[in-house]
C-alpha cells in the first residue's frame, strides 16, 4: 500500500501499522564512525515475527566510490555496545542456528524500504544496527553507520508530527537527507 501510494506522487511516511500489541523500534545513526553517515531507520512490526523497515539516511554518497555502485545493507548484531564500532557489536545476531541478522539490502539510501523481512522486532530491541556498503561483486564490504535498536512508539501511541529535537515535520525529513 505505501508502494501505491507513493507511486501516486503523494508524500507518505509510515508511522506505524500491524497490531498495538507488536513493539515498534527505531534506530537514530549519528556520525559516531566518521563516515558522515546519519539517518534513522524504522521497524515496523506487521505480525509476531514480520516487519518492515524504512528508512532514510544522508552522507553515504560521499562515503560510495566513483567506481562501481555499491549496495548497502542493513544487519542487526548481538551486542548494543558502542563503546568501539563495530568490533564491540559482536556478530551478526543468530537465534540458534538461524541468522536473524541480516535484513536485508538497498540501493537508495536517502528513503528505503524494505518489506516483509522475518524478524520479531522485541527480540533486537537494545542491539545495535549496522548499515554496510558492499561492492557489485560481493568482494568487499565497509561499515558505515552504526546505532542501538530503541522501543518506539506504536499505532497511536505518540501523535507528534515534528521532531522536538530539530522542528521537522515527518514529511519533510526526508526532503532534508535528499538535498545532502
Amino acid at each position: 500500500m505505501l508502494e501505491i501510494l507513493r507511486r501516486s506522487g503523494l508524500e507518505v511516511r509510515l508511522k506505524s501499522a500491524g497490531n498495538p500489541s507488536f513493539a515498534p523500534g527505531v534506530t537514530e545513526f549519528h556520525d559516531i564512525m566518521g563516515s558522515g553517515v546519519v539517518g534513522v531507520i524504522r521497524f515496523i512490526p506487521l505480525s509476531e515475527n514480520v516487519c518492515a523497515i524504512e528508512g532514510s539516511l544522508s552522507g553515504i554518497k560521499s562515503a560510495a566510490t566513483k567506481d562501481f555502485e555499491p549496495t548497502f545493507n542493513v544487519q542487526i548484531h548481538e551486542f548494543g555496545d558502542l563503546s568501539n564500532p563495530v568490533e564491540s557489536c559482536g556478530d551478526v545476531f543468530n537465534i540458534g542456528e538461524s541468522c536473524v541478522g541480516v535484513l536485508g539490502s538497498f540501493s537508495t539510501p536517502t528513503a528505503f524500504y524494505i518489506s516483509r523481512v522475518s524478524l520479531n522486532v522485541s527480540s533486537v530491541i537494545g542491539r545495535s544496527c549496522v548499515i554496510k556498503m558492499t561492492s557489485p561483486d560481493g568482494a568487499a564490504e565497509k561499515s558505515l553507520a552504526v546505532g542501538i535498536v530503541a522501543r518506539s512508539s506504536g499505532v497511536s501511541e505518540n501523535p507528534k508530527m515534528f521532531c522536538t529535537c530539530d522542528g521537522v515535520s515527518i514529511f519533510d525529513e526526508r526532503k532534508i537527507t535528499d538535498a545532502y
